[in-house]
């Protein structure tokens, strides 16, 4: 059947469009992450810009992207190209575009061990990929960024630091107490917390490279699976590594700063989100902050 393509009609208003995108496409992908095969299950949101001569954009040939994914990486691909091989292909498919954008979101489920008694765990990471492309004279110009994310817990110290006064005032307490809680973590009110960091660079790291540093900043990471004894330790090891929000946020970016510093051109990018999903307040508490690789330098080095 032949007729006219209205798309390539002008449309009534000429206004370009920045993005006209297909979205919540889902499709199987095996991540390669640290060399290891994942099977995920990505939603995929795929865009490119419209010029003002156009009245829309041809949309199946981004959803025919999908299916260009499925036989370009015979089901495997590492997880840091995956949006940038998309978002490439589609400028080939949109002749007249002159910039694209692809996203892409999972959740990745890891094998590990309990932290004390070393019973079978797994962990839980949400993974965010995404990249933009811009159409240069010759060629074509593309930033990568990855986004992972991680649950951990947190134990408040304003809260335990005025327990500990509130109890030192007690005459019946001996003081001999107060000093093992001071010693070993007083009772505070702890909560899950959602730790994010982004990373926009030429070269991204490696996948334990945002596992790692993520799990090391809460008080404590968290697990799926507790016995007993893991979740009397797991509770007594939040309370003696007390953090607020600010603190998770600070050490994220630290953590990140110290393993990939060196390599950080000034004008890349990390980002840092937490959010706190507080245990005594109907609200959360959120911190975060953005940096160049170069504020980063002069903040840290």
């Amino acid at each position: 059947m032949k007729t006219n393509d209205l798309a390539y009609h002008p449309s009534k208003v000429g206004l370009p469009i920045s993005k006209v995108a297909i979205a919540g496409a889902s499709l199987p992908v095996e991540l390669l992450l640290d060399g290891k095969s994942v099977a995920v299950f990505p939603t995929f949101e795929l865009s490119v810009d419209l010029p003002g001569s156009m009245r829309g954009i041809n949309a199946s040939r981004s959803a025919q992207l999908l299916c260009f994914a499925l036989k370009k990486f015979e089901g495997k691909i590492d997880f840091r190209n995956l949006a940038g091989v998309l978002s490439e292909k589609l400028l080939e498919l949109h002749e007249y575009s002159n910039s694209s954008f692809a996203k892409f979101k999972c959740r990745v489920t890891l094998q590990r061990k309990t932290l004390h008694s070393g019973v079978d765990d797994i962990a839980t990471y949400l993974v965010e990929g995404s990249a933009k492309t811009m159409r240069t004279q010759n060629d074509f110009d593309t930033t990568n960024r990855i986004k992972v994310s991680a649950f951990g817990m947190t134990a408040c110290p304003c809260a335990q630091q005025n327990i500990l006064a509130l109890l030192s005032q007690e005459e019946k307490i001996p003081e001999e107490s107060i000093n093992l809680m001071k010693k070993h973590g007083a009772t505070t009110h702890v909560q899950r917390a959602k730790a994010s960091l982004s990373v926009q660079a030429a070269k991204l790291p490696d996948f334990s490279f945002f596992t790692e540093v993520l799990d090391c900043s809460f008080s404590i990471p968290i697990s799926h699976v507790l016995k007993r004894y893991d979740e009397a330790r797991l509770i007594l090891s939040a309370v003696k590594n007390p953090k607020f929000a600010e603190d998770v946020a600070r050490d994220v970016a630290m953590g990140a700063f110290k393993r990939i510093g060196e390599q950080l051109a000034d004008s890349d990018e990390i980002s840092v989100r937490v959010e706190s999903f507080e245990s005594i307040h109907p609200h959360n508490l959120v911190a975060s902050s953005h940096f160049t690789g170069g504020e980063l330098k002069r903040f840290l080095a």
